[in-house]
């Protein structure tokens, strides 16, 4: 019942919004993300839980399934997978409901050790040694270059594809995608404040910035709050939700955009500079930053027309 009470508040807002989760993944399945497969997607789920150590993790599935005080929790790991294939949800999304089978194999293991106590340190010493191969793909200990070459040993270990893991379309980053994901950001958002502090103070007092993508926009607002930027808005997932923040648009500084050049939705349009940074994912390279002005009508009005789920 409270669960109900506390899921209620959410559903009701999903409704109000049209569900734009589903939304989302609709919209991804359609150009942008990789649809992986049932065996892909399975594969992928013990790629994420460290290969050598997820025969723990089903373990406690398969516990937790013949035990009937808790087979609910097992049932619901399967249902959770399910909806995720036949959604084409992206294989992290279903990461943090591993943590309570991995506690269930932890179990099952204890049990199958209780009269043989000598066996534990040797299984804690293998999973230990075994997890460690995994770290650095769970914590940024190895510099980019390192990164890359112990990838490729891995992979090749595995006999393993790059593209395996991948959950977008286009060019593969050198760097795995989680990590290549975390570069750029300083450099983008000082990038934009050079911009915005070249503009007249005239253009500078109604100007707003505008990014393609929500990672864009949360990286300027983040790294860029001490300069005191103008708004940053963006179509994109979750920021289209936060509208306008009242903006006219006359003054735009639009990020790896075009100014709406085949809408013409400006009167004049220029590149103030252009981003690139090393290690970035592939379409964060060589990003435009234009300078726009004089919009046609108000951003508000166009502000529907911008919202991008995907």
């Amino acid at each position: 019942m409270v669960c109900g009470l506390i899921a209620l508040p959410n559903f009701l807002w999903q409704a109000h919004y049209g569900f734009p989760m589903l939304e989302l993944l609709r919209n991804g399945q359609h150009g942008k993300n990789v649809i992986a497969g049932p065996g892909q997607y399975l594969l992928q789920q013990l790629l994420i839980t460290n290969v050598f150590l997820s025969p723990i993790w089903m373990m406690g599935l398969a516990w937790l399934l013949w035990k009937p005080g808790s087979r609910f929790l097992g049932f619901t790991y399967l249902l959770l997978i399910i909806i995720m294939i036949v959604l084409h949800g992206k294989h992290y999304y279903p990461a943090d409901v591993y943590p309570y089978l991995m506690a269930a194999g932890g179990v099952v293991i204890e049990s199958w050790t209780r009269n043989k106590e000598s066996l534990r340190p040797v299984v804690s010493t293998a999973a230990i040694a075994l997890g460690l191969v995994f770290v650095p793909f769970a914590m940024p200990i190895l510099p980019e270059e390192q990164m890359v070459r112990y990838t490729n040993i891995l992979l090749e270990i595995l006999h393993i594809n790059r593209t395996t893991l991948a959950t977008e379309r286009g060019r593969t980053p050198t760097l795995p995608q989680d990590w290549a994901d975390m570069h750029g950001w300083p450099e983008l958002a000082a990038t934009v404040v050079r911009v915005f502090e070249s503009l007249p103070p005239a253009d500078q007092r109604q100007a707003v910035i505008v990014t393609q993508n929500y990672g864009e926009a949360s990286a300027i607002e983040f790294f860029g709050a001490r300069y005191h930027l103008p708004p940053v808005i963006s179509g994109h997932n979750q920021y289209f939700l936060w509208g306008t923040h009242g903006a006219t648009g006359n003054v735009l500084i639009d990020v790896a955009g075009d100014c709406g050049a085949s809408r013409h939705l400006l009167d004049s349009s220029e590149r103030a500079t252009t981003f690139s940074a090393p290690w970035v994912m592939p379409y964060e390279r060589d990003i435009p930053i234009m300078v726009c002005r004089g919009i046609h009508e108000p951003l508000g009005e166009l502000w529907p027309s911008l919202k991008s789920y995907e």
